[in-house]
């Protein structure tokens, strides 16, 4: 059975703007969530600047007691985890952690990055927090030259939980911004089938050959 002409218009409507909706809805979350996390590694960048000046003559002077005592009262008083580690890749103070006991850091994303001489990110899943954590790390440098890399790192659970709320607002603002276009749509799909039905009839008259229909 033929649907009638209005149903066909208006689940054209129904179809374009429910894919508008979407498509917009995905564009400002991604938009949105690109400027916090890069909003929170410049932040992260900024903290690490001035702890570079602190570092440098300790990496110079090769004191691993007073790094990981700096890295031990700094890391808790800016809720971050602060690691300092030399060109080779070895890990020489750490705020959570014994250095002695983790890995060779070199291949790292964020430590290749920083080893030449540019800041660098990365985002990596802890089984053991089973949330995502944001590394930022800087070159520390004395002279032009490279002597070790200052690694700031955090949970971004408080943006995971950002962007839930973000999507839940979104999802509300488009379900209206949905409400209120489909009823423009059907206002809007009644005025063009009418004269649309109009004309139909007439054509059957005609047809029939009832020549007076107008």
């Amino acid at each position: 059975m033929k649907r009638p002409i209005f149903l066909k218009i208006f689940s054209g409507f129904l179809v374009v703007t429910i894919l508008l909706a979407s498509l917009i809805l995905l564009a400002f979350y991604n938009v949105i969530q690109t400027h916090y996390l890069r909003f929170t590694e410049q932040k992260l960048e900024r903290i690490g600047i001035p702890l570079r000046q602190v570092i440098a003559p300790l990496l110079l002077g090769k004191d691993a007691a007073s790094l990981n005592s700096m890295a031990r009262d700094y890391g808790p008083r800016l809720d971050l985890r602060i690691t300092v580690i030399d060109p080779s890749g070895t890990v020489l103070a750490d705020s959570e952690r014994d250095p002695a006991t983790l890995e060779n850091h070199l291949q790292r994303p964020e430590v290749k990055g920083a080893l030449e001489a540019a800041a660098s990110s990365a985002i990596r899943y802890s089984k053991t927090l089973d949330e995502d954590l944001l590394y930022v790390a800087l070159p520390v440098e004395d002279r032009g030259r490279i002597i070790g890399v200052l690694r700031l790192s955090m949970s971004l659970k408080h943006i995971s939980d950002l962007n839930k709320a973000l999507l839940v607002r979104l999802v509300v603002l488009s379900a209206v911004i949905i409400l209120v276009s489909l009823v423009l749509a059907a206002i809007f799909s009644h005025l063009l089938a009418t004269p649309i039905r109009a004309l139909s009839k007439a054509a059957s008259r005609i047809a029939g050959g009832d020549f007076s229909a107008r």
